[in-house]
């Protein structure tokens, strides 16, 4: 058994986090970083329809959502997460290649919970994933 840190012990060794997202290559490289990082149990689908079914069936403790899927939007996946009683107090952190101030800014003033820039900074997200477990504790 690993020692964590007080810090680390913050953090469920056992949350689900869910990461709706379409490109083969962004899935694999995630599933990769939660294979190492043994922190949180990834869940992935490709779709926004499939993500909100999920989402209400796995109830995880951080979504990893798209912007840019196919059918709908990542947008529109997180107001129907929002309008949903059983998901609207799941952190939604905003995953896109497009980090334009505008598509920053919208997801910002939609509630998003953080939004990472493709390629994702590993220790960013990180970071932004503890903080967010921390404040729901």
């Amino acid at each position: 058994m690993d020692l964590l840190t007080d810090h680390d012990a913050a953090v469920d060794s056992h949350a689900k986090v869910l990461y709706i997202e379409d490109n083969p290559g962004n899935l694999s490289l995630m599933t990769s970083f939660f294979e190492e990082w043994e922190r949180a149990t990834l869940v992935c689908c490709a779709d926004g329809e499939r993500g909100l079914a999920m989402a209400a069936e796995v109830l995880p403790e951080v979504i990893l959502l798209d912007l840019n899927l196919p059918g709908i939007s990542g947008f529109d996946v997180f107001q129907r997460l929002r309008q949903n009683e059983q998901t609207v107090q799941i952190p939604v952190i905003a995953v896109s290649a497009d980090a334009m101030k505008q598509t920053f800014r919208r997801a910002g003033e939609l509630g998003f919970d953080g939004f990472l820039a493709k390629p994702v900074d590993f220790e960013q997200m990180k970071f932004l994933f503890e903080d967010l477990m921390e404040t729901r504790q």
